[in-house]
């Protein structure tokens, strides 16, 4: 069966500097309609580190959660047309104070697909030095 929803109507709630919330009005595959929230991102970036057998973990404070964590070096992109590539390499040296002389693409992922199209790009940084 096609569970495509038809966007009937967009409302455009907010648009800042790292993502847009709209409210859609869509037609459901069983003609009913529904109302979706949505976010559209800007996209960010991670970047996988190991030396000596052991992965490099960052700790971050997170408002949202209002907690620290221990995460992977990673950011949002400075906009759609920053290259992810790039971004990588400057989260790394930001958060880090690293550099890598090897990159190495794995994947893109979307974590929150029901609501957010935010795709974040991995990346593994090789020979990293101060």
């Amino acid at each position: 069966m096609d569970f495509t929803e038809k966007t009937i109507q967009r409302d455009i709630k907010y648009s800042g500097r790292i993502f847009t919330v709209t409210q859609d009005i869509v037609e459901l595959p069983n003609g009913k309609t529904s109302t979706r929230d949505l976010v559209f991102h800007t996209g960010a970036v991670a970047v996988l580190v190991i030396r000596d057998g052991k992965m490099l973990l960052v700790r971050q404070y997170r408002k949202p959660l209002e907690m620290h964590f221990l995460e992977i070096p990673a950011g949002k992109l400075d906009g759609k047309e920053e290259v992810p590539l790039e971004a990588a390499k400057r989260e790394l040296e930001e958060e880090t104070n690293l550099v890598a002389e090897e990159w190495v693409k794995m994947m893109e992922m979307v974590s929150t697909p029901g609501f957010c199209d935010e795709k974040i790009t991995l990346f593994q940084a090789k020979n990293v030095t101060v």
